[in-house]
């Protein structure tokens, strides 16, 4: 078992996670400008966070947000359901993953990267958050959203 946290302000997304759940945790954070340029703020331990950062799994919010900013998002992709959820599974060569067996799946509403899709199996697969306890906190200070979800 994993724990992982998973979250977004503003133009920065990170994740806090390490398996098995009792085990340290790393820390790696991305942040996307305005144009869609991301960039590393925070670097796990042990990699190389030289250059553009290519953020896959979880972390592939970032790229989600740098292509839509960047203008470079253009596909008809419809919702499936995920547990409670509906996601919208992404191509992951539109967010420059090359060469990929799983696709990110993003929450509709939240834009968050909760699951994976295997494109041979077409099943959810590899890591993937468990629909039935996933929660999300929301800022409920905040009345309208800073940016609507790519």
């Amino acid at each position: 078992m994993a724990a992982i946290d998973i979250s977004r302000d503003g133009d920065v997304v990170s994740i806090l996670g390490g398996a098995p759940a009792w085990a340290e945790r790393s820390r790696e954070a991305v942040a996307v400008d305005a144009d869609g340029t991301m960039r590393h703020l925070v670097c796990p331990g042990g990699m190389a966070c030289d250059g553009t950062p290519s953020p896959a799994g979880f972390l592939s919010t970032a790229a989600l947000i740098s292509k839509s900013r960047a203008g470079a998002l253009d596909a008809s992709i419809e919702a499936e359901p995920y547990g409670r959820f509906s996601v919208l599974c992404v191509p992951a060569e539109m967010l420059g993953i090359s060469r990929p067996i799983l696709d990110p799946c993003f929450e509709i509403t939240t834009g968050a990267a909760i699951a994976q899709k295997n494109r041979f199996s077409n099943r959810f697969d590899g890591p993937s958050l468990d629909p039935a306890s996933l929660t999300f906190a929301t800022d409920n200070a905040t009345t309208a959203p800073k940016e609507q979800a790519p």
